[in-house]
């Protein structure tokens, strides 16, 4: 595996690497694989005969009955959108939102453009929460009397009703000297948080327990002791000149990762005339959605984690003259390095450890960036993460309550520790006479509960929630709740308070009643609630960091012991703890970097495979303990030969689309702590095929002649330079046409048809590879403007997967020290198209404006445009696909209220059709006649974006006008990084590209 790659070829996989250093046969991967059947031409003939007939007299789209309202809402025209503004709470952090509606129904979700936190950006988990609005298996009626040999009795055909019911339950409880225990997720809002006093006030003895899905208490107890505050950092990643992470995926599963995103994207966008840029160094064992940014990877084993932030404080702590560790170190010359970049950096330098290692790991890390200077006003480090404070010591309080059998009544609100918890503590919980469940589905901790009320999602409940900038959120409801019988956390709440204590709540007869009063006593004016509902947030006061001190860095040990083979368990970078897991647009959404989907593997090395005697898909048993699972193997390049790392939220037992995928990793954690645990992992034998997206449609690499050489070698794809190269005005290699001409080696093919006059509008995009994290962001906020169905696992492995962008990874180097680029690959609208020319019923077309457009009423799929294009972007529905799957999960005879979820703007495919990106030309559309509304011949730059361009929160794309040399991508197609993806072809794609760069001179001191 020394195997050395050519420096301008890269490999997107690790069948491909094989495949050029000559390990395996060089097979064309352009698509899914052709079945080989025993056919003769006799039987295919008859066969054709017979399908042509049945398709003559079947294939044709179903007839559907539209029901007219009796009565239209008089602001609101059919066809044109409500915009509202709201949030959504990702635990306790949380994302201004701007949300879409049409006819009533929320269609599309956007980052809140006002606010400085998001600035109108969003991730694949926000944009997908959409879905779960429409998931329709949503509970809808309350569920009683499911817990074996306990049928209540009452009246529950109402929320209220029972809601008195588990008050009576709670008064009985408390009557009889029982602890009555409320556990709800992690949250930011400040509502909430005054509701759980009143209830702890005013209900005998009550506690709300806020119940994490695991515990990671490692940043808030350094930041208690160092810098007494009751919460954790949250870094401004524009502000720092170097970045070293140790082991923090902060551009990934960080529930910060958007505003993170924002922050290094922002840095990472040099030109030859301004060739600034930060400069990142990630130190971690395996190989992050991070670390495959960063410009400098220093691979280690986790167990050397702390010691080499020992090594680097010292470093550090002797240029200051701070006293020093006396801990043991390790890798000290990558220490002394990293060192003395961060003290070039000064102020403008920070270290970021990962949020599940040890309080000495973050504790180092604090006083790493108190001794820079990077802590306080206007630095890197100025802002507080609310309600981050350590959640051990509630957790064990009630684990201590539950094993003497104190509690007798447990509420569970948005939880699920039958699910999430250990052994001991879902042992506990279910000897607890009663128990009610509040929850969005009927998953695994309801189906062990006598009473489940319905819950209200976020986009249909009023709430707020506060930002680690200060600013005070509005959380409005954008459609009244599905399930009729559905309450919010606060309505739930709410009316435990009122029914023990009705002035309390100021004798207030609806939550809204109450919430609104609060809200304006908050804000100080009527006025200032109708600006809080019409911009979504209010700015509020940032909170001050005292001065940090290090006298209590001394009483932290280090405390990370692991074996020589460590698995590290992580939440997933899709479904994250699990609570998503029934969202089969973030279930089929690739991992950023192995590509995998659906469910949860064993990612290793290849060199740690080999000494297992395994390869990918043969499935291992991973130990920790007493505790086991079985998870298949998916080898990777960059990881460290002791590390093995697997995701949680996968094996789900409720929910139809969820279960039955992956392994529940969470019995691995020892008292729901993440991290690094020493394993033993054996093999089983078995085999479990992946569903992989790399290993189908990626573009073919070209060859050219070298005379030079005196052979042909590979073309690049993607492009990367230096930040030295590009000030030295270096263009990207392979980039130029040799020997063209009609007799050279290498020639431009002639074009097929004549050059044409673009007048007005010319629309193209450029994308900028530099600052692309990967992050999905924009294949989610493409499937949910476009339509785009989930296919099914099964269908992924057929490389059936419907996605209109992919996110190429390609390695470049060797598989133990790879670098890695990835690039968004969507249709290229080509001028000189090759797939408009093979169509028979030109079904594929060019518009005047330059877009290539599918005709979906003509296409009979012949599928030859597919095979004609070099880019592999186009997509067939083999199947129906939309009805299909949730037919297969969920069963024909429920109702699908998942078509509500539909944009009303774009046409939904049936089977047998091509499909494409199509520049969202719906928007196009729209932009242009709110254009000749206000008097202009041309949209103004900037009017509208694309779906994927509105939601990237690295702003790596750009899409405009080209015929308008002022516009942005105009004058970005003209960058010295910019270049055109198989341009040798002559097939004039609208989609430009810009080179990766990675500033790898390290800072001079």
């Amino acid at each position: 595996m020394s195997t050395t790659i050519p420096e301008r070829l890269m490999h997107d996989s690790m069948e491909h690497f094989a495949r050029v250093v000559g390990e395996e046969p060089d097979v064309a991967s352009d698509g899914p694989p052709i079945l080989e059947t025993p056919l003769s031409r006799r039987s295919f003939m008859a066969m054709l005969s017979a399908a042509m007939a049945v398709t003559a007299a079947a294939c044709r789209r179903p007839d559907y009955k539209l029901v007219p309202a009796v009565k239209n809402p008089e602001y609101a025209i059919p066809g044109v959108p409500l915009y509202y503004s709201t949030c959504y709470m990702h635990k306790n952090v949380v994302h201004p939102l701007l949300v879409r509606v049409r006819e009533g129904r929320p269609v599309k979700v956007e980052g809140n453009d006002l606010h400085p936190i998001v600035g109108g950006k969003s991730s694949a988990l926000i944009q997908a929460t959409l879905f779960e609005l429409y998931d329709p298996e949503r509970i809808r009626p309350i569920l009683v009397g499911r817990r074996p040999g306990v049928i209540p009795s009452g009246n529950y055909s109402t929320p209220a009703n029972a809601v008195a019911q588990i008050v009576e339950a709670i008064r009985t409880a408390s009557g009889e000297g029982k602890h009555i225990r409320i556990l709800i997720d992690e949250h930011c809002s400040p509502a909430l948080g005054t509701l759980s006093r009143l209830v702890e006030q005013h209900v005998p003895n009550a506690q709300v327990v806020v119940f994490p899905w695991a515990i990671a208490d490692g940043a808030a107890e350094a930041s208690k002791a160092l810098l007494g505050i009751e919460g954790t950092l949250v870094p401004s990643l524009e502000r720092a000149d170097v970045i070293v992470s140790v082991d923090a995926d902060f551009l990934g599963t960080d529930r910060n990762a958007v505003y993170h995103t924002r922050g290094f994207a922002a840095r990472r966008k040099p030109t030859q005339s301004n060739p600034v840029m930060s400069r990142f160094i990630a130190v971690e064992g395996r190989y992050s959605q991070s670390g495959a940014a960063a410009d400098e990877r220093v691979v280690i084993h986790p167990r050397d984690y702390e010691s080499f932030l020992t090594a680097l404080y010292n470093n550090i702590a002797q240029a200051k003259g701070a006293q020093q560790l006396a801990h043991p170190t390790s890798h000290r010359d990558a220490a002394a390095r990293i060192a003395r970049e961060l003290l070039a950096a000064g102020e403008r330098g920070c270290v970021l450890v990962g949020e599940h290692l040890s309080p000495y790991a973050h504790a180092v890390g604090i006083a790493i960036n108190t001794l820079l200077g990077s802590i306080g006003e206007g630095k890197v480090f100025a802002h507080v993460l609310p309600m981050s404070q350590m959640r051990r010591p509630a957790v064990e309080a009630l684990r201590d309550d539950l094993r003497n059998e104190r509690v007798g009544v447990v509420l569970f609100s948005h939880v699920n520790p039958e699910y999430t918890a250990d052994a001991e503590m879902r042992s506990l919980l279910r000897r607890v006479e009663h128990r009610f469940a509040h929850t969005l589905i009927d998953d695994e901790t309801a189906q062990q509960c006598t009473i489940t009320i319905p819950a209200a999602h976020q986009y249909e409940s009023w709430g707020d929630a506060v930002a680690f900038d200060g600013s005070y959120c509005i959380q409005q409801p954008l459609i009244a709740p599905l399930p009729l019988n559905a309450l919010s956390t606060g309505e739930l709440l709410f009316g435990i308070v009122k029914a023990f204590a009705p002035e309390a709540v100021g004798n207030a007869e609806t939550y809204f009643e109450y919430f609104k009063r609060t809200v304006i006593e908050r804000l100080g004016s009527e006025a200032r609630w109708e600006e809080l509902l019409r911009q979504g947030f209010v700015a509020g006061q940032l909170q001050s960091l005292p001065k940090p001190s290090l006298a209590a860095l001394a009483t932290f040990r280090p405390m990370l012991d692991v074996n020589e083979l460590a698995v590290l368990v992580v939440p997933s970078s899709s479904v994250y703890d699990g609570s998503h897991a029934n969202n089969p647009w973030l279930l089929e959404c690739p991992d950023p970097v192995t590509k995998h989907t659906w469910e949860n593997v064993a990612i290793m090395s290849p060199r740690t495979a080999e000494k297992l005697g395994v390869q990918s898909e043969d499935v291992v048993r991973i130990t920790v303990g007493s505790a086991a699972i079985d998870v298949p193997v998916l080898t990777q390049y960059g990881m460290h030969e002791g590390v093995v790392v697997t995701a949680l939220g996968y094996g789900r037992q409720a929910g139809k689309v969820a279960s039955g995928f992956g392994q529940n990793a969470y019995p691995l954690l020892d008292a729901a702590r993440i991290g690094y645990y020493s394993a033993a992992i054996t093999k089983t034998g078995q085999h479990s095929p992946i569903a992989r997206t790399q290993k189908y449609f990626h573009a073919q690499f070209t060859k050219q002649w070298e005379p030079e050489a005196g052979e042909e070698k590979f073309r690049p794809i993607v492009h990367e330079l230096t930040l030295d190269e590009l000030k030295a005005g270096k263009r990207p290699e392979g980039l130029e046409f040799p020997n063209v001409g009609s007799d050279g080696h290498f020639k431009i093919p002639l074009n097929i048809v004549d050059g044409y006059q673009y007048k007005g509008h010319k629309w193209g995009m450029v994308i900028d590879m530099s600052a692309c994290t990967g992050c999905n962001a924009c294949v989610v906020a493409c499937e949910s403007e476009n339509n785009i169905p989930p296919v099914g696992k099964d269908q992924v492995m057929r490389g059936r997967i419907m996605h209109w962008i992919r996110l190429d990874r390609y390695y470049l180097g060797t598989p133990d020290d790879p670098r890695s680029v990835v690039q968004p690959m969507l249709c290229q609208h080509c001028e000189n198209a090759p797939c408009e020319n093979v169509c028979p019923v030109a079904a594929t077309v060019h518009s005047p404006e330059g877009l290539n457009e599918m005709v979906y009423n003509r296409c009979v799929g012949t599928r030859y445009c597919l095979n004609n294009c070099p880019y592999k972007v186009r997509r067939f529905n083999f199947l129906a696909y939309f009805r299909r799957f949730y037919e297969e999960r969920l069963g024909t005879g429920e109702p699908h209220p998942l078509d509500l979820v539909m944009n009303p703007d774009v046409t939904v495919r049936m089977r047998g059709v091509m499909e494409k990106c199509t520049f969202c030309v719906q928007r196009i559309n729209e932009a242009k006649y709110h254009a000749k509304d206000q008097g202009h011949a041309r949209v103004p730059d900037g009017a509208f974006q694309t779906a994927c361009e509105q939601a990237c929160p690295a702003s790596a794309i750009t899409f405009g006008n080209l015929n308008d040399s002022s516009s942005r991508v105009a004058t970005l197609r003209t960058s010295e990084r910019s270049f055109l993806v198989l341009e040798e072809l002559n097939v004039r794609p609208s989609v430009t590209y810009l080179a990766k760069v990675r500033n790898t001179t390290p800072r001079a001191v």
